[in-house]
């Protein structure tokens, strides 16, 4: 048995049972869903086992800290829902991006530009519906750090400590050595070259890395070799970069880097139409513009009438002969 003391009187389970089970017995001593337990000064998830002789104490939906961990549980049930309703097809590369809060709400997007209809938007409420009565436990796993560094490109996630804890000295993710490498062109090229590209029109386009742009930063690297397109959209990125993020236009007569101004206001955005402001970068222009002749799709084209010319020929040859 174990023993963990609430408001200073002790409650005893037995080996390995979770906080919820305590919250579930204290909960009617509270007027709002408990969400976060307080163990010794620590905020943990309901989840985590209880630790012999811990003081613990605990957050509802009323406090900072419990909305917050509610907020990131019901974007985790949209995640799911999405992923029971729509098809993969429908889907394509498309992820949903949680950028600020609107009103009592939050305002998300699938980052490709993907819009659902009415009839999709209902699937996935009603699949969040069933999987909110189902109840499902959320689990958080842990892996190595050379795991977590391979996938994230970065030795550390803060995302607990940026939502709880003020002191920013604790929100710091130091990165992987590519953010650091991606300043030198010996290491593009040579990355560029692992697959198969060179010239003039070969490129690394990075995403999500933010540009100090206040700074005087610039998002093209290595003389046009690498673009950066960060995330500046979000609100919470502006303060850092100074912008609300890039938009690369690719077009036959080469790429522009549209830099975009942050949204200030609906007011703002009608008298000085601030919202759709932005300048250009201007990355590549080519003295011949690219046709379609030129593309992938171009080759395959040509190679199909090849095919038809080679076709038609063996019919004026005899080779062939056309049935009636």
């Amino acid at each position: 048995m174990i023993t963990v003391y609430y408001n200073g009187k002790p409650y005893q389970y037995a080996d390995s049972t979770k906080y919820l089970e305590l919250a579930r017995t204290l909960q009617p001593q509270f007027e709002h869903d408990i969400v976060l337990a307080s163990v010794n000064g620590k905020l943990q998830e309901l989840w985590k086992y209880i630790k012999d002789g811990a003081s613990v104490s605990f957050l509802t939906t009323q406090s900072q800290a419990g909305i917050m961990a509610y907020r990131r549980s019901v974007v985790l049930l949209l995640l799911k829902a999405l992923k029971d309703t729509i098809s993969k097809e429908r889907l394509g590369s498309n992820q949903v991006k949680v950028e600020f809060s609107l009103s009592k709400g939050l305002f998300c997007h699938f980052d490709k530009g993907l819009v659902l209809d009415e009839e999709e938007l209902k699937q996935v409420q009603t699949s969040m519906e069933i999987l909110r009565e189902a109840n499902y436990p959320i689990e958080k796993y842990s892996i190595s750090t050379e795991a977590a560094i391979e996938q994230f490109g970065k030795a550390k996630m803060t995302t607990f400590e940026r939502y709880f804890i003020a002191d920013k000295a604790t929100h710091q993710e130091p990165k992987n050595p590519y953010y650091r490498l991606l300043e030198e062109e010996e290491v593009v090229n040579r990355i560029l070259s692992e697959f198969g590209l060179e010239g003039a029109e070969a490129h690394i386009i990075n995403g999500h890395i933010p540009v100090e742009a206040k700074r005087g930063e610039s998002p093209v690297k290595c003389g046009g070799k690498l673009l950066i397109i960060d995330g500046g959209f979000s609100k919470a990125y502006q303060p850092k970069t100074g912008i609300a993020g890039y938009t690369l236009i690719y077009n036959s007569y080469g790429l522009v880097l549209a830099a975009h101004e942050p949204f200030e206001s609906v007011e703002k955005a009608v008298q000085d139409g601030s919202d759709i402001a932005s300048h250009t970068i201007l990355v590549q222009h080519v003295v011949r513009r690219k046709l379609v002749a030129d593309t992938d799709i171009g080759r395959e084209l040509r190679a199909s009438i090849r095919d038809l010319e080679a076709l038609l020929q063996a019919y004026r040859d005899g080779i062939l002969v056309e049935k009636i």
